[in-house]
Formats: C-alpha cells, sequence, structure tokens
C-alpha cells in the first residue's frame, strides 16, 4: 500500500457579472476499502450540484500512477436549468471510490493528485 494526499483544484471563477473566487467542495476524509480501493469522502457547499460527467481525480504530475473504475455516490437526477436537459449529480457530502495503481518507484511517497470538476447553483456556474 501507498500514501496518497489530494491537491484540490476546488475554486473557479463564478460565470456572474462580478467574477469572485468561491469553494464549492471540502475535503472531508480518505479510507483504503482494501488494497489498491480508495475511498474520498467530500462536501459540497450547499445549494450546489456538481456534474458527474465533470468529476475526475488524476495525478498532478507524472505518469507513475494510474486511477481506474471511477465510482460516485450518492447519485441523484436532476433538471438542469442551463442545459435544459436532465443531469445525474452529487450535493452535500458525497465519495468517490477508485482503484489506485502505481509503479514501485511511487509506492509508500506522497503523491498529490488533482479534483476537477464543474459545479451549478440557481444563480451561476463554475467553471
Amino acid at each position: 500500500m501507498f500514501k496518497l494526499f489530494l491537491l484540490l483544484l476546488s475554486t473557479a471563477t463564478a460565470q456572474t457579472t462580478t467574477p469572485q473566487e468561491i469553494q464549492v467542495v471540502q475535503f472531508v476524509s480518505s479510507s483504503w476499502q482494501d488494497s489498491n480501493k480508495l475511498k474520498m469522502t467530500f462536501e459540497a457547499i450547499p445549494h450546489h450540484k456538481i456534474y458527474k460527467e465533470s468529476i475526475k481525480i488524476k495525478p498532478s504530475f507524472g505518469n507513475d500512477i494510474t486511477l481506474k473504475n471511477l465510482q460516485i455516490s450518492p447519485l441523484e437526477s436532476f433538471y438542469d436549468k442551463y442545459s435544459k436537459s436532465s443531469k445525474q449529480g452529487v450535493q452535500g457530502r458525497f465519495d468517490i471510490i477508485y482503484e489506485v495503481y502505481a509503479g514501485q518507484e511511487v509506492r509508500n511517497e506522497a503523491y498529490p493528485l488533482v479534483l476537477e470538476y464543474q459545479a451549478c447553483s440557481e444563480e451561476y456556474c463554475l467553471f
């Protein structure tokens, strides 16, 4: 097993008349589910929905680590007024579970990961 730490891209510019920096997602905890499955728990601030298709976790640099089989829960369906269609996503507290594969040279090292997402509220979207 090896250690990972998470570097969040958790601020984005709101597309409003007055651009502002907003932190939507906060890291809550992480735990290993077995030898290569990592579960990370996050909390989105109230009134923000995060689109499932936009959620990505990836290494911040290098190709020595691979993340596979991303699972996100609990997913919910909602009407998206911006695209005028039904979407899936998360709000509030949610979990991301994925399998971690690393080369021998990064085992037992701290390794930064980046969380990317798009979130919208009733007033704005973050890109």
